[in-house]
Formats: C-alpha cells, sequence, structure tokens
C-alpha cells in the first residue's frame, strides 16, 4: 500500500500530470462534440452572418445586442426581437472583441459544423487547465497537492456547462488568460523574471477582452500580493500597479464605447447601482459557493418561484456556513490556504452581476480545488474525536463528489444540457406553421414557457434555408397557473395569468421584478399596442393585458399559436365575447428532452 501511494503522489507532483489533466478533460467532453447549436449559438449564427437580426457592429462586436441607442431599441422591438414587455432602458452589450472574432472565424472556416466550433472550445480550455496547473505548481510547489488540485479543477462537471455551450467561449478563453497572468505575475515578484512581469498584464489585458469574467483574475492577484509575497506593503502594491492600469483603460474603453447591462433581472450594474448590487451580491454569493462545492449546482436557482427564495435560501445559506466552518476545521493554517479562499471569494463578486449559474465558476474554481486539496489529504491526528468524525465525513463526501461523481456526471450533464438548449429549438423549428403559411404574416404565441426558445426556432429554420424569419409577437411566458383569452371584438383580446405576468425568471431578463406598470399604461410597437388592464391580489404582478391590433385577428394578416408541452401548435382564437383557457406548460416539462 505503501509504494502505491508514493507512486500516486510522485505522479501527482510530476510535471507531466499537468499533461495527463488536459487530456482527462478532452476525453469528458468527447461526448458533447457531436452535439448542435444551443440556445444563443443560434443567435450568433444569425449576427455573424449579418442575418436577419442585423445588430453586429462588426465582426469584432457581436456581443452588442443591444446597446444605448433607443432607436435601434424601438426598430428591434417593433420586429419581435425584444418582446413588447422589455424595459426602456433595457441594455445588453459586452465588450468581449477576442472572443468574437474567434466566434466570426468559426462561422468562416467551419460554416455550420458547430462540432468543429466545440472543438476549438475544447482547445481554449485545454489551455485555461494548463494555465491552472502551471499556477498551481508555482504556489504549491511540485507537489502531490498541486497535481491534486488540478486534477479536481480538470474533472469538475460544472466546466462542461461553460465548454460545451459555444456561446459561452468568453469565459473559457478569459479563464485561460487569467490564470496564464497569475503564473506569470508569480514568476514576477518571487523570482524577479523580467519578462514574465510584461506578460502578466498582457495576458491580463488580452483576458479582459475575452470576457468580463477576467476581472476575476485581480482576485488572485490581490490575494497573492497578501498571502505569498514578501517585504513592505508599499512594494507590494506597486507590484499590483501595472494591472491596475489595464483595469483602468478598459473600464474607461468599456464605458465610452457604451457596453453595460441594465434594465433586466439578469444583469446589474455596480457602479449604476451599487445599492441594488450589494443586495444581490448578498444573497448571489452563497449560493454560488454552494454550488462551487457540494449540490445541487447553482443553475437550479433559476426554477425556485420568487415566493420560495427566502426559504431556498436560507436552506443554501445554512449549508454554506456549515461547509466554512467544517471546512476550516479541516484545513492546515498555510498562507497557501489562505491565498486560495480569499481569491475564490473575491473572484466570485463581479460575477455576481449577473443571476446565479455554474457557467460562472470557472475562476473561483482555481481557489476552491486548491483548498478541496488540503482538505483532503490533511492529517486528522490532532483533532478532538467528534471533530475528526465530522471532519472525515466531509472529506469522504467531497472525494465523492468531486473526485468520482464529477467526471462520471460530465457526459451525462452535459448531453442533458444540450438536449434542454438544443432539443426545443430544434422542436419549435419543426413544428411552427410551414414557411409558406408564415410568409408575409406576424406570428403570435398567445403563451410560451420562455421567450427564446420559440424566437430562436425560427432563426433555425431560416439556417437551413427555409424562409425568412418572420416577426413573432409573443404575448406572454407562463410557466405554472392558468391563462384565460378573453376576445372582445374584431381585434383586441385579453389575456390573463392567474399568477400575474413576469412570475418566472425567464421573461425577467428583459425587464426587472419590481419595475411595475401602472393600470392603464400603453405599450405601442409596430402593429400592436398592450394595455394593462388588472393586477393580481396581492398587487405585485400584472394580470390581465389587452392587447390590441392594428388588423382583424382572423383577417389572414396573423399566424396564431401557443407552446404546448415540448412543441409549438395552432391556437384557436374564440369568437367575439368567449373566453378559452390555454394550456400552461412547466418550463422543465416544455424542455426535457423527448423521443
Amino acid at each position: 500500500m505503501a509504494p502505491m501511494k508514493a507512486r500516486l503522489s510522485k505522479l501527482l507532483a510530476s510535471r507531466a500530470f499537468v499533461a495527463v489533466c488536459a487530456l482527462v478533460a478532452i476525453a469528458l467532453l468527447i461526448p458533447v462534440m457531436r452535439a448542435g447549436f444551443m440556445m444563443d449559438d443560434y443567435g450568433q449564427y444569425a449576427w455573424v452572418k449579418n442575418g436577419p437580426l442585423g445588430t453586429t457592429h462588426g465582426p469584432w462586436d457581436m456581443f452588442r445586442f443591444q446597446d444605448a441607442d433607443r432607436a435601434s431599441f424601438a426598430k428591434t422591438l417593433d420586429l419581435g426581437y425584444w418582446p413588447w414587455w422589455s424595459s426602456p432602458d433595457l441594455k445588453l452589450a459586452f465588450f468581449r472583441p477576442i472572443t468574437s472574432l474567434t466566434h466570426a472565424l468559426d462561422h468562416v472556416l467551419f460554416r455550420d459544423s458547430p462540432t468543429l466550433m466545440r472543438i476549438e472550445s475544447t482547445l481554449f480550455y485545454v489551455l485555461a487547465v494548463v494555465a491552472a496547473g502551471l499556477a498551481y505548481r508555482r504556489i504549491l510547489g511540485a507537489s502531490m497537492l498541486a497535481g491534486l488540485a488540478l486534477l479536481l479543477y480538470a474533472v469538475d462537471d460544472a466546466h462542461i456547462v461553460t465548454v460545451s455551450w459555444i456561446a459561452n467561449r468568453n469565459a473559457v478563453l478569459a479563464a485561460a488568460f487569467g490564470f496564464a497572468a497569475v503564473y506569470a505575475h508569480d514568476r514576477a515578484v518571487r523570482d524577479g523574471d523580467r519578462r514574465a512581469r510584461i506578460a502578466a498584464p498582457i495576458l491580463l489585458a488580452l483576458g479582459l477582452l475575452s470576457g468580463e469574467a477576467a476581472v476575476g483574475t485581480l482576485a488572485y492577484l490581490f490575494s497573492h500580493a497578501v498571502w505569498l509575497q514578501e517585504g513592505k506593503w508599499t512594494k507590494r502594491v506597486g507590484a499590483l500597479a501595472p494591472y491596475l492600469g489595464v483595469v483602468v483603460v478598459w473600464t474607461a474603453v468599456y464605458k465610452l464605447g457604451g457596453y453595460g447591462a441594465w434594465g433586466g433581472e439578469f444583469y446589474v450594474d455596480p457602479g449604476r447601482e451599487p445599492l441594488r448590487f450589494a443586495k444581490l451580491l448578498a444573497m448571489r454569493l452563497p449560493i454560488l459557493l454552494h454550488g462551487q462545492f457540494s449540490f445541487p449546482p447553482s443553475d437550479l436557482w433559476l426554477l425556485v418561484p420568487f415566493e420560495n427564495h427566502p426559504i431556498a435560501f436560507g436552506i443554501v445559506l445554512a449549508g454554506v456556513i456549515l461547509g466554512a466552518l467544517i471546512l476550516v476545521s479541516g484545513l492546515r493554517r498555510t498562507n497557501q490556504n489562505g491565498f486560495f479562499v480569499t481569491g475564490m471569494i473575491l473572484s466570485l463578486v463581479p460575477v455576481c452581476a449577473t443571476f446565479p449559474g455554474d457557467r460562472l465558476l470557472m475562476f473561483s474554481g482555481f481557489g476552491a480545488f486548491g483548498l478541496l486539496a488540503d482538505f483532503m489529504t490533511a492529517s486528522r491526528d490532532t483533532l478532538p474525536h467528534a471533530r475528526k468524525m465530522v471532519v472525515r465525513a466531509a472529506a469522504g463526501y467531497l472525494i465523492l463528489l468531486h473526485l468520482i461523481l464529477a467526471p462520471i456526471l460530465c457526459a451525462g450533464r452535459g448531453i442533458t444540457n444540450i438536449q434542454m438548449l438544443h432539443d426545443p429549438i430544434e422542436r419549435a423549428d419543426k413544428s411552427f406553421p410551414p414557411p409558406a403559411e408564415l410568409a408575409g404574416k406576424t406570428a403570435v404565441m398567445v403563451v410560451s414557457a420562455d421567450y427564446l426558445t420559440p424566437f430562436y426556432g425560427l432563426i433555425a429554420r431560416n439556417r437551413r434555408g427555409e424562409g425568412e424569419v418572420v416577426r413573432l409577437r409573443m404575448l406572454s411566458v407562463a410557466v405554472r397557473g392558468k391563462a384565460m383569452v378573453t376576445r372582445t371584438d374584431a381585434k383586441k383580446l385579453e389575456l390573463t395569468l392567474s399568477e400575474g405576468f413576469f412570475h418566472e425568471s425567464f421573461s425577467l431578463v428583459f425587464r426587472r421584478a419590481d419595475e411595475l406598470y401602472n393600470l392603464g399604461d400603453k405599450v405601442k410597437i409596430d402593429g400592436m399596442t398592450a394595455t394593462i388592464k388588472a393586477y393580481t391580489s396581492d398587487r405585485k404582478r400584472v394580470a390581465t393585458v389587452e392587447f390590441e391590433f392594428d388588423e382583424p385577428l382572423d383577417g389572414g394578416k396573423y399566424v396564431w399559436t401557443k407552446w404546448n408541452h415540448g412543441k409549438v401548435e395552432k391556437f384557436d382564437l374564440p369568437a367575439v365575447g368567449e373566453s378559452v383557457e390555454v394550456p400552461v406548460t412547466d418550463y422543465m416539462d416544455a424542455m426535457a428532452p423527448r423521443g
């Protein structure tokens, strides 16, 4: 047993083990390589091709979905690319020129092959794993701990969600450049390597130009100065000056270029709304920490009904506090662990500007798995008996979850994620009325389980060369309760949702939950006016909206549809003065794979 343990320790400590972990990461991604496009991938196809969306400002700026130009917003709203309830100040514009150029190049070199695009993302992930491995070896030395931490990072099932989704490549590139910057910074300040001193700020800049997540690099650079560097504080702070300069320039370009995100519930601008960000940070940080270390994934928070948030958050917070106490009990008191925990927590702060999800854990995982490697291998001999039993049980649970189950879950989780984000769009494409029936008309969907799936279904159809993307008017998104349609005259109908409009997360991409309409408010877009008619009994949401169209509802200009379970179906309008109930499909039911 002892010789085997010695050989294993030697393998984990070897430089070659970095390559082993990179190969393991590739192997875990093989099952999802041949999958099709997923959700935003369809939109990227349209934007890169300058197709029906026509929202790009060049191949380097394809993440500028909606900037501050309100004329552009009004046009996009009229075309149906944004839903009628979108906040008047909606803004979704991200500065990711390097990532944008890789996507543009994809569609030139690989045309319509998501497999080749996914292989490219996988290679970028390999670079991230290698950079993380080199950084671990700098921080922990050529040790078993460094190898174990890297193995935990490479097999983390949370990463497969990010890497397999082509549109999320920005996070992978940001991590690759960010970890390389940490590695170079350590060489610069501890070895006096001049080339590394030049390279590190450049690598940070490349990371920031790939994706905003690279701000997490600063967390580890700061943590390095606090825990790992020696000498006076003035010298330590001085070593950070080049990186602060890079961030100042990047921030200036970001703001002057009109980038940023606000107007919806998914994103908050910390500079513009610091108090709101602080409130969301207090909720989102524990959720992400729980998803980083334990089960279930933080993605499931998206499916928790708003009224259940307090209870669910209480459970999550209790789990995080208990886990932290156990982790602290079993960790060695080292500067390296101080570096990992500080970097991990601070790297999560900027990503709390968006809704929780495991896609945000690329940077925090570096610190988390450095801690877990120590926790799994630290001696328990000096602990009191009761505490020793608890720590051993926790270590066993974490080994089971992160070393045994994580690589097994990778394939299943990756395939399930793709099925949920690909299959429903293909079903929407196939179940929409045929192109000839939609030509020159407006598709009206009365109720759907989310906004993007039917919309991307029409783009998927266009991608296959079957007609133009028709204008879509989605009247509501609902995932529970009842929906009642009442025809009030030839051009009007009223839609009442028992749970109220905006009772689920997906419609709030476009509007904040606390941005209430007043009774009588009207939203006018080309060919349709929505009027707020009634609130729910608790007055927290809109319950009834009247929709008035420019043409008679059954005059042939509109094709009426609904989302029912896993596909689009035709909707039969009631006669004037009559009402009809429309099926409401649970989100998981709508997205569930079907044979």
